[in-house]
């Protein structure tokens, strides 16, 4: 039976060659679960001062209110801006869900253009500045 390749999740996230990514709570593994990263990817934690993408990863609505002004106050024009909670059909207990996480970045100014499942257990919306405001944006 034929098999579809599989897309790697680097690429669905939109990591390219010398992108920063920035990890903020990433859980056990997930740096394996993106797979062989393009050249000149480099790695950042929550405390860096720039990035091209940014993987917030939240277990509960206090810890997505308490991080995400810090990595939208970051963002610039060609940025993206993930947030990952746990999946429905994951089983984990969480408050945060898709009506609860949009909302919170369109109030910022951004738009959600994405939505990716990480693996079995992770799902994730994308924000970027509508191209819109690019332009002009802080």
């Amino acid at each position: 039976m034929f098999e579809y390749p599989q897309t790697p999740l680097w690429k669905k996230l939109g990591i390219k060659e010398e992108s920063v990514l920035m990890l903020v709570n990433p859980p056990e593994n997930f740096i394996i679960d993106l797979g062989e990263l393009p050249v000149g990817v480099s790695i950042q934690d929550n405390n860096a001062e720039f990035y091209d993408i940014a993987i917030l990863f939240v277990e509960n609505l206090d810890q997505l209110y308490e991080q995400f002004p810090s990595l939208t106050a970051l963002i610039k024009p060609k940025n993206r801006l993930w947030v990952a909670w746990y999946k429905q059909s994951a089983n984990i207990p969480t408050d945060v869900k898709f009506e609860k996480v949009q909302p919170l970045g369109l109030a910022e100014g951004l738009t959600d253009n994405k939505i990716c499942a990480l693996n079995n257990i992770w799902t994730a919306l994308q924000f970027v500045i509508p191209v819109a405001k690019r332009k002009n944006y802080r």
